[in-house]
Order: structure tokens, then sequence, then C-alpha cells
């Protein structure tokens, strides 16, 4: 494997991580989100 696609592969994966940390963190502030909400009725 020449060093580009190690590069893109690598920059793949960080983005990736990225975007699974940042889905994951909207998720979590929905659901606080949605607790209050509730609390609130």
């Amino acid at each position: 494997m020449d060093k580009t696609k190690i590069t893109l592969i690598i920059t793949a994966f960080m983005l990736g991580m990225a975007n699974g940390m940042h889905t994951e963190d909207t998720r979590i502030k929905g659901n606080q989100n949605y607790t209050e909400q509730h609390k609130k009725d």
C-alpha cells in the first residue's frame, strides 16, 4: 500500500470517529431536553 491510501484511510477513520462522537453528544443532549420538557408538564 502507498502512503496516499494509508493517509486517506486514516483521515476517513478520524472523520468517522469525530462524526460518531458528535452524534452521540447530540443524542445525549436531545434526551436531556426531552426529560426537562416532560418535567414542566
